[in-house]
């Protein structure tokens, strides 16, 4: 499936919304799937908006891999973050989980995305990924895929931040190609390191998508610290 960047960013009918108006969409119990890996391609305005909500939550946050302080700080300091799977990278989220504050269960990455289709976690309620384009039935990912696939699978409703700092041209790299769950996956059918076996966007019905928001923020990875005796 092609993609012309010359149709715009924001292409189709969507429900174009605020971070806020998006946040409210959210419910206080909500099991929530976040794009991201390694720090990057994760959802940066919606979940500042969650952090500042007046209602009580108590949320299940699951990313692929590890995100920034705009979703795991901000959530921490709010209080409304109550578990965490699988993996955690930011230093107050370490400190509530050694507290015991916020729940965590460490997971194997590799298997996250279909414990989350087979509902291991619970049925996912909103997932909020990052993208570089969306339309009515389809986004593009912005600088990480990971699990994101298997997320806007298995959640109810989606909300999608096109973030404008991210380049379009990522459209180019990414393959997204989803296997069938066991007992039905069979091999990738991958013969060559430049083959491509997939389309650059991640499809889905067009009813699940209830918010596209508008963001212009770049990433911020962590850094390796210098090593020490």
């Amino acid at each position: 499936m092609s993609f012309d960047p010359q149709d715009g960013r924001i292409q189709g009918a969507v429900p174009r919304s605020t971070a806020d108006e998006a946040a409210a969409l959210v419910p206080t119990d909500a099991v929530i799937p976040v794009s991201g890996f390694g720090g990057v391609g994760y959802p940066k305005s919606v979940t500042r908006s969650i952090a500042a909500d007046d209602r009580e939550m108590e949320l299940t946050v699951i990313s692929g891999g590890g995100v920034g302080a705009e979703v795991d700080d901000a959530l921490v300091e709010a209080g409304k973050l109550a578990r965490r799977y699988p993996f955690q990278t930011r230093r107050k989220v370490r400190d509530a989980i050694n507290e015991g504050t916020v729940a965590f269960h460490d997971r194997h990455i590799s298997r996250v995305g279909d414990e989350v289709r087979l509902g291991d976690f619970g049925e996912p309620d909103v997932a909020i990924v990052e993208a570089v384009a969306v339309g009515e039935d389809w986004l593009i990912p912005s600088t990480s895929i990971g699990n994101t696939p298997a997320f806007v699978a298995a959640a109810e409703k989606l909300i999608v931040e096109v973030n404008h700092a991210q380049p379009i041209e990522l459209a180019q790299v990414h393959d997204v190609y989803t296997r069938a769950l066991p007992p039905d996956r069979a091999p990738i059918p991958l013969g060559g390191p430049i083959d491509r076996i997939g389309t650059p966007k991640i499809e889905f019905p067009s009813e699940k998508l209830i918010a596209v928001v508008e963001t212009d923020r770049s990433d911020t990875p962590y850094e390796f610290r210098d090593p020490t005796c």
